[in-house]
């Protein structure tokens, strides 16, 4: 019997154009069931109607939303035998993305999370560009407990912009965990370590990018060094600077022999928020709870 197949998305304030995403995920090579929105509301907001009876709308008090929580939440609505999550601004590239993004489940037993390929939409700086580019190469990569050694942190590399998860496995491993950020890594982690294989299926696609600031780019790695502050048993073990320099040294040639300069210094000026909020979030237990608040992204986690 073929596998069914639900997709599941948070979403907050969608415009009009998260239709047309919904619209091309029921046009697909490989028919999904069910697309499960979690719609986060705010007070007086009202929730979206869609009469398509293969839509699903959870409300998600603003308040309570939790990255591994709500997503938990939300694969409680499914009876699907995969999962896959997306985010709303995530579009897919063409009508072969759920096909190509579950082949490897099809073709390996052990596989239990396969994510996609993200490109860089039109409107994307260079430096966004060349980052989806080092993330996401045009190659297929297996990965399991055996490329620690030589990809270290990058071996739990997943983004639930885009990926699928078979859904026996999910529930064997517990599913995610109330983390303030990256539930899918620590999904992966977890996944990994219990001899399961992670798949990076490139040639499943969507169009996916942000123009980050420099203060939501410091509250992003403020919130990362929160989660190796509060999982440090975890990520002391991991290597994650090599992968992180590798990174910078290949966007800064780029755009330096390319001509590129203001948005090379630029991109040095992005590093260093990256690498302050970090810092600042490993000590965050030396912070008060309205200076924390001030620097998170996801204050419904502190609340």
């Amino acid at each position: 019997m073929p596998k069914t197949i639900d997709v599941i998305i948070p979403i907050c304030k969608p415009n009009k154009s998260f239709n047309n995403i919904v619209g091309r995920l029921f046009s697909q090579t490989k028919k999904i069931n069910n697309v499960i929105l979690l719609q986060t509301l705010e007070d007086q907001e009202k929730i979206l109607i869609n009469k398509d009876k293969r839509v699903k709308i959870i409300p998600i008090r603003k308040e309570s939303f939790n990255h591994g929580l709500t997503r938990k939440r939300g694969v409680k609505y499914s009876q699907a035998d995969i999962v896959i999550f997306m985010t709303q601004d995530a579009v897919p590239k063409d009508k072969y993305l759920v096909e190509e993004l579950i082949g490897p489940f099809e073709k390996d037993a052990s596989v239990a999370i396969s994510y996609a390929r993200q490109e860089a939409n039109s409107s994307a700086s260079l430096i966004e560009t060349y980052t989806r580019e080092f993330n996401y190469p045009p190659k297929d990569v297996m990965k399991s407990s055996k490329s620690v050694a030589t990809m270290g942190i990058k071996t739990y590399f997943v983004s639930n912009s885009c990926a699928a998860y078979e859904r026996k496995i999910y529930d064997k491993l517990g599913g995610f965990e109330n983390v303030i950020f990256a539930e899918d890594m620590m999904y992966a982690i977890k996944a990994i370590n219990s001899g399961y294989k992670i798949a990076y299926t490139s040639k499943a696609c969507v169009i996916h990018s942000h123009n980050t600031s420099l203060k939501d780019q410091f509250k992003r790695n403020f919130d990362i060094g929160v989660l190796h502050k509060q999982h440090q048993s975890i990520f002391s073990n991991i290597s994650s600077e090599s992968e992180g320099l590798k990174m910078v040294k290949n966007i800064m040639i780029r755009l330096i022999r390319r001509g590129h300069i203001r948005e090379a210094f630029y991109y040095l000026m992005l590093c260093a928020a990256k690498y302050t909020g970090y810092k600042v979030g490993k000590n965050y237990d030396l912070l008060s709870k309205q200076m924390i608040l001030r620097l998170t992204l996801n204050k419904g986690f502190w609340k």
